[in-house]
């Protein structure tokens, strides 16, 4: 059974904003899980969703065995860590990393008031904690804060305020605030967005290895395509309030099942062109004035008069002594890295190579270029659907 269930989310904010339109994904225990998208894709809403920070219109949410649609944050024993940090300035490195777990113990004192049983083992597990014994839950707090905190290594830093230490240091307190909870789900929305590139890209690694030592479930939400690739186990790509697309990323990334995801994942982006079916013969497309025989028995004679769109990696772009024509606009270096970006002649289509080898073009020089037609993805421009692809076996 997944740890996390949702199924057929639905939110709008007022009569016209529809947040989310029909959201549904099944998270397993241990995973860790990308929600990638733009900015207004509605990822940072599905997670408050999921915490009980927004209440849905229609649809459920399980969590482990219990359906929590309606449950107050507090009683869904879930951790969030978000984009801005929410530490609290007043207090120390300490105390903010020690406030989930003081909290849980107010908690649990006033449920244990409210009871008619007095039973501190079913309060506990209605708490998702376990029992809470309050004569050990002082020295608990004090070995798990320090525990926590040698492992983000911000032990030394324990004394110190927020406004005291660097924007790392923050972030990796507002995790450890997170993980020093024993929760079912860990909701983290863009936490590594405000570091510079290379502490976020050593982030990115300690935060993979965390969760996998510590067997944690985790959603993340993340704009970045580096991230999502890199750290995700799968990877769910959201628009629009909608779930595109669900898989591994190497899966997402070589087989994308609509232009969006095609186009949202990749850098340099995928080569989107412009392509027509052959008259005569539905195995062939035609497009910057040439025509290509596509693999295998792609039967595309139903599409025939539509546009479509050719994508083809900037990586799987030939240059060779047949081809569509094509000229040159610029190539720059960046290490070993070549960059090639051309126009095809007559449909002024964009095309970039990404090559290793040595590249001795000038701009303005015309070339010829064909893709590798082991590569190809072939999407309708109406529907925006994949309708072919020579990667399907």
């Amino acid at each position: 059974m997944p740890e996390l269930s949702v199924q057929n989310l639905q939110k709008k904010f007022g009569n016209k904003v529809k947040a989310l339109d029909g959201v549904s994904l099944d998270v397993e225990s241990g995973e860790f899980f990308v929600l990638l998208g733009p900015s207004g894709s509605g990822k940072t809403t599905l997670i408050r969703c999921i915490a009980g920070l927004e209440m849905v219109d229609s649809g459920t949410i399980t969590i482990g065995n219990r359906v929590v649609t309606d449950f107050p944050p507090g009683e869904r024993n879930v951790a969030m860590v978000f984009q801005n940090y929410a530490l609290y300035p007043f207090l120390t490195v300490y105390e903010n990393l020690a406030f989930p777990l003081k909290a849980r113990g107010r908690l649990a004192k006033s449920l244990r008031e409210k009871s008619l049983d007095g039973n501190a083992s079913k309060l506990g597990s209605v708490l998702g904690f376990g029992p809470v014994n309050r004569q050990t839950l002082k020295k608990d707090i004090d070995d798990r804060v320090h525990r926590v905190a040698k492992m983000l290594q911000i032990d030394e830093l324990l004394d110190r305020k927020p406004g005291e230490i660097s924007g790392g240091q923050r972030q990796r307190v507002a995790l450890g605030r997170a993980l020093i909870r024993d929760a079912s789900v860990y909701l983290m929305d863009e936490p590594l967005s405000n570091l510079d590139a290379k502490l976020r890209a050593s982030t990115r690694i300690e935060l993979k290895h965390l969760q996998k030592e510590l067997g944690i479930t985790v959603v993340y939400v993340t704009h970045d395509q580096v991230e999502a690739m890199t750290m995700g186990d799968r990877i769910g790509v959201i628009n629009g309030g909608k779930l595109i697309q669900i898989g591994k990323p190497h899966d997402v990334y070589n087989l994308p099942e609509d232009l969006f995801v095609a186009s949202f994942l990749g850098d340099p982006p995928i080569n989107l062109i412009e392509a027509q079916v052959s008259a005569d013969d539905d195995s062939s497309i035609e497009f910057g004035g040439y025509r290509l025989t596509l693999p295998g028995d792609p039967r595309l004679s139903s599409f025939r008069g539509k546009i479509l769109k050719l994508g083809v990696r900037p990586e799987d772009v030939t240059l060779s002594s047949d081809g569509a024509k094509a000229t040159v606009q610029l190539t720059r270096s960046i290490g070993r890295t070549n960059y090639v970006s051309m126009l095809l002649t007559e449909t002024q289509e964009a095309v970039t190579k990404v090559t290793t080898e040595a590249v001795n073009l000038k701009d303005g020089q015309t070339v010829n270029i064909l893709p590798n037609t082991g590569t190809l993805d072939i999407f309708e421009s109406d529907t925006q659907k994949l309708v072919w692809s020579s990667k399907k076996k």
